[in-house]
């Protein structure tokens, strides 16, 4: 499995390493910062809470109560995915002051969204928008 180290050479992997360990430095297999998480709100219920649910597991579901009582304390990064006309109506006031949330807006029809959000929408979808489209723009949004 691993290299054969004379004694000097494992002498000299000591000292570039700066530590007394006998031997080469034992290599780990850590996990790539990129494979933290990623936090994804919703509406529920939603009409892509199905589709949400079948992603990959590097999504933290998160379910919003629709009346707006209850809203989170925002942990980025973070894509909240949102009904237009009814979520967003009245919500750019509590969102986060910062520009790292990103909305994605799935729509029935044609919608103009407040001068306040439009600059956070990152996508706006059709409703029924397909797992493939929903998977590969959340992808794009936490890029």
């Amino acid at each position: 499995m691993g290299a054969n180290y004379s004694s000097a050479d494992a002498g000299m992997e000591r000292l570039r390493l700066g530590c007394g360990t006998s031997g080469p430095f034992p290599r780990r297999n850590w996990e790539p910062i990129s494979s933290m998480r990623s936090n994804l709100y919703y509406f529920a219920p939603c009409a892509a809470e199905e589709n949400l649910r079948r992603l990959d597991e590097s999504y933290r579901l998160i379910s919003l109560a629709r009346d707006g009582t209850k809203l989170p304390t925002w942990e980025f990064p973070a894509v909240l995915v949102a009904d237009a006309q009814d979520d967003l109506h009245g919500m750019d006031k509590s969102l986060p002051k910062s520009d790292v949330l990103r909305i994605i807006c799935l729509l029935d029809g044609e919608w103009q969204p407040s001068a306040k959000l439009k600059s956070r929408i990152f996508a706006l979808l059709p409703r029924e928008a397909p797992l493939v489209t929903l998977a590969k723009t959340l992808e794009k949004a936490f890029e």
